[in-house]
């Protein structure tokens, strides 16, 4: 996996959020890939 850095990594989870939430209008899984990004936000910023 590509390494944006941690506001690139942010901003990509942001944008696929955006995207999800554009395309489907379904706020469930948008709220979903807010509690995994947020998952992945904490484990990753562990990880540095």
């Amino acid at each position: 996996m590509v390494s944006l850095g941690r506001h690139g990594f942010l901003v990509s989870v942001m944008g696929l959020l955006f995207l999800e939430w554009m395309t489907d209008g379904n706020l469930a899984t948008g709220w979903w890939w807010i509690i995994l990004g947020g998952v992945m936000w904490t484990w990753w910023a562990r990880r540095k």
